[in-house]
Formats: structure tokens, sequence, C-alpha cells
């Protein structure tokens, strides 16, 4: 007990162990392994709708490109991504794709926002009755496509910058020396990260609806990328060597990806956790600890 009260003493560690402790308490992997199951399945219909979409507008070397950058960001599933039949039926792809995206992204949004919510509120309530279901339904739409809008910015600036450095670094040969391909690669991390950045403030922020200090969501945010690049170099690596080799055969490259979004969802609690127990530390007793901080809708209807 002295040896985890000195622990909790300490800036960085203490706060970790405190995030932790309202992750577990508030059952934070069951919700991400709910999570990850609505996020598995919606995963291939959206592939499916992005790459027919920009296949079916873009040149071939441009689809070539976006190929890249579906492996970058999804280890392990850009090889088995069928451009070209996507772009001979782009028409039947993105409708199917839509539909099936519309449904299965409702399912997440609705398992992942009261997810986000229970780690500052604790236990929410469904929506009593079919009216305030149908608006919560109407409001993941919108939910849903603020997502997407988050993901373009994120991997358009992610894209831009990433064409900037290169062809800086072409420009003044820095691509041709060892200590210039480091720093390549730390530039592209960065990048990266920055990118995640965009992404995990609208997921901390925005998709659950809530208020909080710019500088904790961004805290939050910046960790939950910088988790997210790593968790990523990690399941590529695993994919690359260890998946297509194992035991499941084919449906190693699967259980991978599923197993990768599980480990992103917990990744993404933790920083929800980590971000209300920012807001009302646990030395701080008072009435809006013990109720939870209102969220921007709640605060509306007042």
């Amino acid at each position: 007990m002295a040896f985890r009260e000195k622990l909790d003493g300490l800036p960085v560690i203490g706060r970790t162990l405190e995030a932790y402790d309202r992750y577990t308490e508030r059952n934070g992997n069951f919700a991400a392994a709910a999570v990850a199951f609505y996020g598995f399945l919606a995963l291939f219909p959206l592939i499916a709708l992005s790459a027919a979409v920009v296949a079916a507008t873009l040149s071939p070397g441009r689809v070539q490109d976006m190929q890249g950058k579906i492996s970058d960001q999804i280890p392990g599933i850009a090889d088995k991504v069928d451009v070209n039949g996507l772009v001979d039926n782009a028409g039947e792809v993105g409708l199917v794709g839509g539909l099936l995206l519309l449904y299965l992204g409702l399912g997440w949004v609705g398992a992942l926002r009261p997810a986000i919510r229970e780690m500052w509120f604790g236990d929410q309530p469904p929506p009593d009755g079919i009216e305030k279901t149908l608006l919560m339904k109407s409001k993941d739409i919108a939910t849903l496509a603020g997502l997407g809008l988050a993901m373009a910015v994120s991997v358009g600036a992610s894209a831009f910058a990433t064409a900037v450095i290169g062809h800086v670094s072409k420009a003044i040969g820095l691509d041709d020396e060892p200590v210039g391909r480091i720093l390549l690669q730390v530039a592209a991390f960065g990048v990266a990260v920055l990118a995640g950045v965009v992404l995990f403030l609208y997921l901390l922020v925005g998709m659950p609806r809530l208020e909080m200090p710019r500088r904790t969501a961004f805290r939050g945010a910046l960790i939950g990328a910088v988790g997210f690049e790593v968790l990523k170099v990690l399941v590529a690596s695993y994919i690359a060597q260890v998946a297509g080799k194992s035991m499941y055969g084919a449906f190693g490259v699967p259980v991978a990806l599923l197993l990768w979004i599980y480990f992103a969802t917990r990744l993404l609690l933790f920083c929800a956790a980590w971000t209300a127990t920012a807001k009302h530390p646990p030395d701080h007793v008072d009435d809006e600890e013990k109720t939870g901080p209102r969220s921007l809708c709640e605060q509306t209807e007042v």
C-alpha cells in the first residue's frame, strides 16, 4: 500500500495509474471487445467503399499510391484489396459498401460513444422510447459523417506533409545519406502522429459530445496518436513475420486485424479515462466529481 502511494505521488506514473484504475473500474476491456467486434465488421465495407470511390476518380498511378496509404493505415490489408475489380464495379461496390457501412457503422458508434462516456459519467442508460432512439440514431449518423470528415482531413494532411517532406529531401539530397534517411523516418512518424491527433481529438471530444480543457484534450489525443502509431508498427511486423505462417493459416491476417482493432480500442478508452480523471482528480471531492462533468449537450439543455 505504501509503495502504491509512492507511485501515486509521481507525476507521470501517478496519472497513468489513476487513469488505469478508472479504465478497469468502468470495465474498459469488456467495452473494448464489444466495440472491436463492430469495428472489425465495419472495416471491410469501409475499405471497399473508400477504395471504390477513390479508384473510380483517380489515375492508375494515384490508385497505386492509394494502396500504399491503405497499407500504412491498416497493416496487412492492402494486398487483399482488388483495386481493378473495384474500378470495374465502382457503382455496385459503392452502393452495397455504403449501406453496409451505414448499418455496421451505426452499431460501432452506438457501442463506442457510451463506452467513452462511461469513463466520465459511469453507466449510461439507453434512450427510452422510439422517439429518443430515432433521435439518437440520427445523431449517430451525423457522428459517423463527422468521423469520415476527420479521417479525410487526417489522411489528407498526412499525405500532403509527407509529399512536401519528400520533395524537400530530394531537393537537398537528404535521402541519399544514412543520417538523412533516419531523419526522414522520424519526420514521417511525426507527421503521422500529428494526423492521429486530429482523429483522436474527434474521437475523444466530438464523438461522445464532451467538453474539456483544451490542454487535457490535446494531451489525451497525443497519447493516443503516439500509441496508435507504435501499435501499427508492431501489428505490421507481426503480420509480416508471424500471422501468415501461424497455425491460423488463412485466418492469420484477419485474427491479427481483429487484435489490432481491439488493442486500438483499449488505447482509445484508456485515453478517455485519462482525460476523465484529469478533469476531476480524486483529491478534489465536490458535487461535480460525484456526478461527473456535464457534456456539452447536457449543458445546453439547462
